[in-house]
Parts: structure tokens; C-alpha cells; sequence
């Protein structure tokens, strides 16, 4: 990764070589051996030294694939019970090593962006928070923590459930109180509605959290 150091030291024993060895970089630079640097640029550094002709010898080469380190983007998530959604960088290098922990609830725990899936049966929200590093062959690039909050869906109780009127009465049905939103299944969109007719009515309800829940009478 980039900003990794490294020590590029050449060791050999026997040959005929005159003096200490030099390393060539790829941008047509030159670094004294058992030099520490901070590599920039991919490509082959070569060990070169003078053998007893006088002549420039290739000893040995390393190749250096330099990644950019990461600038991760995590995803926040306030999620409802059964949802799901991506946590992680949509545009993560998937060359590099990407580890997060915990693994729970998570669809693939080593690669850049993945889908948090998860239940909640209540009575409280749920908190999760996920750390990740990126490595390139063992050296952390980056790291980033995420939290993910998992809210239960609502539980109404349409009330009654079930009751015989006589024509031209009405009975009142409740979807109960303290909902953000209402929607029952024949286009009401209030707490309670004075029903008429016989028929299965459906009441889907809306909390603060955006979450939804349902129930017939």
C-alpha cells in the first residue's frame, strides 16, 4: 500500500563482484542498498553492482505493486427488522485484503461492500458497529467502524377482530395509537374507520423509525 516502507537490502556471498550493490528504481533513480523507502511507483527495482570487467550487472530484481491507499467509505444504516443494506465502499479495491468484525449478520465478511441482513423481534432497537481494516500482503492500508441500527417493525392489534352488526349498523375498527402513519387496505388512512359492508380489512401502520407492521379484523 502506499505510505508502506520497505528495505530493499541485497545480500549474496561469493562472485566477483567489485563493489556494493546499487538499486535501480522504475522511475530511472538509484538507491544505496539496505535503504528504507516508501515506494510510490509500481514496478521492478533492480540490484545492480560492477563485476571485475567493469560491467554493470542485473543481480536481482523485486516488483513492487504499489496501491493507492484506501479511502474508505462506510454506510451508516438505520435499518428496519428484515431489511437490509450495504454497509461498506461500492468503490473498495477488491485487489486489497478487507476484513470486518463482527462477521454477524453480515453476507461476506472480507470483501469492500457488504450486505448487512438482520432481524429484530423488539421490544428495543438494536446496535451493531463494524470495524474494518484493508491490508495488502499483511500491512494494514486503512481502517473505518460503521454502525448499524436495527429497529423492530411496529405489532398493531386491529380491534376487534372480528364482529357481526346488523344492517344499517356500523362498527368502528382501531389500528391503536401513537403510530406516525396509517394505511388500511381500503384507502383509509386514519387510526380508526367506521366499517359497513363485511370483508377482511387489512391496517398497515408507520412508526417513527419508518418501520411498517400489519393486521386484519
Amino acid at each position: 500500500c502506499a505510505g508502506t516502507q520497505i528495505l530493499l537490502d541485497m545480500q549474496s556471498t561469493g562472485g566477483t563482484l567489485l563493489n556494493q550493490y546499487t538499486w535501480l528504481t522504475p522511475s530511472g533513480g538509484s538507491l544505496n542498498d539496505s535503504t528504507l523507502i516508501t515506494p510510490a511507483q509500481t514496478g521492478y527495482y533492480y540490484a545492480v553492482a560492477l563485476d571485475i570487467c567493469l560491467q554493470i550487472v542485473v543481480v536481482d530484481s523485486i516488483y513492487l505493486n504499489v496501491f493507492p491507499s484506501p479511502n474508505i467509505t462506510t454506510n451508516p444504516a438505520n435499518l428496519c427488522s428484515g431489511a437490509n443494506s450495504a454497509i461498506g465502499d461500492p468503490n473498495g479495491n477488491t485487489n486489497l485484503n478487507w476484513v470486518w468484525t463482527p462477521a454477524t449478520n453480515l453476507n461476506n465478511a472480507n470483501i469492500p461492500n457488504p450486505l448487512f441482513i438482520g432481524l429484530n423481534p423488539g421490544p428495543g432497537s438494536l446496535q451493531y458497529t463494524y470495524y474494518v481494516t484493508v491490508d495488502s500482503a499483511g500491512v494494514v492500508c486503512a481502517g473505518d467502524s460503521v454502525l448499524v441500527i436495527l429497529n423492530p417493525n411496529p405489532v398493531p392489534d386491529v380491534t376487534p377482530d372480528s364482529i357481526e352488526v346488523c344492517f344499517p349498523s356500523n362498527v368502528t375498527l382501531d389500528a391503536g395509537a401513537g403510530y406516525a402513519g396509517y394505511q388500511w387496505s381500503n384507502g383509509a388512512t386514519t387510526q380508526t374507520q367506521d366499517v359497513t359492508t363485511s370483508g377482511w380489512f387489512m391496517a398497515t401502520v408507520t412508526d417513527a423509525n419508518n418501520c411498517q407492521g400489519r393486521d386484519s379484523a
